[in-house]
């Protein structure tokens, strides 16, 4: 039996911690809200200058107890082209994942009647990882997709699960499934070819070794179908100059199928009867179409 005024160990750890854990709290709030909103704004431009992006926002503040928060965001890709629009987003950090070796960090955001949450992992190597998972964002939201050959109205779920981030090429995977697509049209060296009423959307992106492997990237529609594959050969930054070797496949049905006219467009690519294969090199930014 411990005698008056002596503690156990283990009671004494439990009364440090009791007061250490609210003292470190106060510490890390205190510090989060000493560093002016502009050094903190000023770093994460330079991070994403560094991965080949920069970002415009309306309005940047801190959020209590240990975040930021953005809102109207614009991201912007190589030569100024807008990729990514965002209403809202938010990053909190939590100070007691220091106690297990790593800094994390839990992010959230609105797309229009959408939205996003995720989680990145910074350990003292300077590698991270970062998973993140979308919800019914509108495709609006993603302007670069106006200038890609496929052009789609509608909503998206992904899922982006990524490690080594920091450590020279990231691997993971990228996951995407469309719904509720309204009207579309797929472009092919520069003629449009509707795509009719949608069915399903979706493809699969895998990163690894300073590679992406497209493994489908579809549509299927009513009049068409479209699928999407190959590789980004050697993933670089900015994203737009890794080059590029893919295959677009393409099948009319439907109404497509008499449209002749239109599809002597494709001759050149014509593999059977119903069924149209068109190379794809260049960069990501620039493709070019082969024959």
């Amino acid at each position: 039996m411990n005698r008056p005024g002596n503690r156990s160990p283990l009671k004494t750890s439990v009364i440090a911690a009791v007061l250490v854990i609210p003292a470190l709290f106060l510490l890390c709030v205190a510090a989060l809200h000493l560093v002016p909103d502009e050094l903190i704004e000023g770093r994460l431009k330079e991070a994403a200058g560094e991965a080949g992006v920069a970002f415009t926002r309306k309005s940047f503040g801190k959020a209590f107890p240990f975040g930021i928060e953005l809102r109207a965001v614009e991201v912007f890709g190589n030569g100024g082209t807008r990729l990514v629009l965002l209403d809202r987003v938010r990053a909190r950090v939590n100070p007691l994942s220091l106690f297990a070796g790593r800094l994390t960090a839990y992010i959230d955001g609105d797309a229009g009647d959408g939205g996003f949450t995720g989680y990145a992992i910074l350990r003292p190597s300077g590698v991270g990882s970062l998973t993140v998972e979308a919800r019914g964002v509108d495709l609006r939201y993603l302007p670069v997709l106006s200038r890609s050959s496929v052009k789609i109205n509608g909503l998206i779920d992904a899922r982006v699960s990524l490690g080594r981030v920091g450590a020279g090429c990231p691997e993971g995977a990228v996951s995407i499934k469309g719904y509720r697509i309204e009207s579309s049209e797929v472009k092919v060296m520069g003629y449009p070819l509707p795509l009719g009423p949608i069915e399903s959307a979706g493809g699969q992106v895998e990163m690894k070794d300073c590679k992406a492997l497209i493994d489908g990237l579809w549509i299927e529609g009513k009049d068409l179908s479209a699928r999407l594959r190959g590789e980004i050969t050697a993933i670089r930054t900015p994203l737009a100059q890794s080059p590029v070797e893919l295959t677009i496949e393409i099948t009319p049905k439907g109404g497509l199928v008499n449209k002749e006219y239109m599809l002597s467009l494709l001759s050149d690519f014509r593999k059977s009867a119903n069924f149209y294969s068109i190379p794809v090199k260049g960069t990501i930014g620039a493709p070019v179409f082969v024959r």
